[in-house]
């Protein structure tokens, strides 16, 4: 019986998926961790915060800018900074990076909808073959350039929650708010390089 254009469209093998992995010792302790500050609890394990974003510095709640928050067509042009950026450090990271605290459960067709509604097209291809062969694990591993985007972009629209491991450059990358993107380094010597590479983009490492 031939199968619809729509199933040989999201094949597994044609579309990138989340590949299990298994916890190691640092993402198990952040995994296993059950306090109310995170953030906190990276700076125990010796990690300083920065955050990735849009402006230099934090705004005041009667900041004019601000109302550039609430333009869809802003957030979507900046957008493509943010992804460049990280696609930066993924790539200096040998294009590997690890994915858990997953806050989507793609085996639920209903949330699966939710988030197919508010990304792009592209990412709805994903999110489908997802849901087709999602497999629940504390851990995944990510080594394509497109899921590594589509999980980005989850994060800046606030649709996928998250956090992301360097394990080379020991970073990690978290979801955030008003595409605010928290990012904690074991080596504060990458920061500088960073700072100077987001710039490029037109954002900002700031802390």
């Amino acid at each position: 019986m031939m199968r619809m254009e729509t199933e040989l469209q999201i094949e597994q093998y044609k579309i990138p998926n989340l590949i299990p992995a298994k916890p190691f010792k640092i993402i198990d302790k952040i995994i296993k961790y059950n306090g109310d500050d995170l953030t906190n609890y990276f700076s125990e394990l010796g990690y300083t915060r920065y955050i990735i974003d849009q402006f230099d510095k934090a705004l005041q709640i009667n900041n004019q800018k601000l109302k550039l928050l609430d333009s869809g067509y802003w957030r979507l042009k900046k957008e493509a900074n943010y992804i460049s950026f990280c696609n930066e450090i993924f790539i200096n990271n040998d294009s590997k990076v690890f994915l858990f605290n997953l806050g989507v459960d793609f085996s639920n067709i209903e949330t699966c909808i939710d988030k197919i509604e508010r990304l792009d097209k592209i990412d709805q291809y994903i999110i489908l073959n997802l849901h087709k062969t999602y497999v629940e694990s504390e851990i995944y591993s990510i080594t394509d350039k497109t899921l590594f985007e589509f999980f980005i972009k989850g994060f800046l629209r606030e649709a996928i929650s998250g956090i992301l491991f360097f394990e080379k450059q020991e970073i990690f990358l978290s979801y955030g708010y008003d595409m605010a993107l928290p990012i904690f380094f074991k080596d504060i010597n990458q920061v500088d390089k960073l700072k100077n590479k987001a710039k490029q983009f037109n954002i900002y490492l700031r802390n």
